[in-house]
């Protein structure tokens, strides 16, 4: 997965925790435990909401991003 969005309109009804949900099952029954993603560092309601699914900010990735040179955290579900 490369990129894990969902629209403005349909934020806050589930619809994201569904996802999550969704690839965490599948990823286990395929014997597979961790999930690594990156998330700005300025987008605050990602990193609250990736940590309401149970994943972790585990380090700092400097300059992550080409196009501003944000930092990013990146998180993991284990």
């Amino acid at each position: 997965v490369l990129n894990f969005a969902v629209h403005p309109a349909a934020r806050r009804t589930g619809v994201g925790a569904q996802m999550v949900q969704k690839l965490v099952g599948k990823l286990s029954s395929h014997r597979r435990s961790k999930i690594t993603l990156a998330v700005r560092e300025r987008n605050l309601e990602a990193q609250v909401f990736f940590r309401s699914q149970d994943f972790r900010a585990t380090k700092v990735l400097r300059n992550y991003y080409e196009d501003s040179g944000e930092d990013a955290f990146q998180m993991e579900y284990l």
